[in-house]
């Protein structure tokens, strides 16, 4: 067993790419990138499924136990599985949930969310309440796109992390925050409120750009004046909430190819605020 665990970390198959190159990202243990890697294949491959529950009789899951895990990676050298799979990053950037919180530890199982599984297996995936839907927004005149290029730069090149777009104007708001998205190269993903637990690695996966509605962030508010779109550059506002896993209401995203820190675009329907 450890000589096919060393062969795929140093090599991993065609499929196992995306977990592979998101284990290292995040600094994931042995134990977590073995439960995600069982947790994908029984979502996706019955017969994985179907062997998990008879060797864990009589619990009867289909998916893996957290004791099931740990007795698997006692094998590999690794005597803190449960630990590792209980207070590690796994959990914290919503790779990894437990389920049944009335049993043991050991006797709980883990998942991967379903948007998650189908990233990785080279999907799509979509979280509820996610969209990419873009129907009926407003055309934005040229000094709003360049604007949008602007601002799409300070995102990219480790500038701002979150940029507040405020307009009276139904929808030029979120048609500003499409337009950065595109300047940057990736396609937006918006949603309202709080995060889903779990997106961050999606975005990064994904190489999307996050763009939340309603929220409120920062000052030193920019505009431009055809549009009547204010721009607010709401300073580095750093966080690893649901993008790295500790704290809601904080969507900072982990996305792009070369391993950098996305900034979320969020986008505000109504309501001029003027300059902080």
């Amino acid at each position: 067993m450890q000589a096919l665990m060393s062969a795929w970390l140093s090599g991993p198959p065609a499929g196992d790419n995306a977990l592979y190159a998101l284990a290292a990202r995040e600094a994931l243990s042995l134990p977590e990138t073995l439960a995600a890697a069982l947790s994908c294949a029984i979502e996706l491959t019955p017969m994985a499924a179907r062997t998990l529950i008879w060797l864990q009789h009589p619990v009867g899951s289909a998916r893996p136990t957290l004791g099931l895990l740990a007795s698997l990676c006692e094998r590999l050298g690794e005597d803190h599985a449960l630990a590792l799979l209980a207070e590690g990053g796994g959990r914290r950037i919503g790779l990894l949930q437990l389920e049944s919180q009335d049993r043991p530890l050991c006797e709980r199982c883990v998942r991967t969310p379903l948007p998650l599984v189908m990233a990785l297996a080279g999907y799509e995936g979509c979280f509820d309440g996610v969209s990419s839907k873009d129907d009926g927004l407003p055309m934005l005149p040229d000094s709003t796109i360049a604007a949008a290029h602007s601002q799409a730069a300070g995102l990219r090149d480790d500038g701002v992390r979150v940029l507040v777009l405020r307009s009276a104007v139904p929808g030029e708001a979120r048609a500003a925050a499409l337009a950065v998205a595109a300047a940057s190269g990736r396609r937006p993903a918006f949603y309202e409120g709080d995060a889903p637990h779990g997106l961050g690695p999606w975005l990064w996966l994904q190489d999307r750009l996050p763009v939340a509605g309603g929220a409120d962030a920062g000052r030193a508010t920019a505009f431009t004046r055809n549009s009547g779109l204010r721009w607010t550059a709401a300073g580095r506002h750093r966080t690893r909430g649901q993008h790295r896993g500790c704290r809601r209401r904080e969507p900072v995203a982990s996305a792009g190819a070369a391993g950098r820190r996305a900034r979320p675009a969020v986008a505000r329907g109504a309501g001029r605020c003027g300059r902080g």
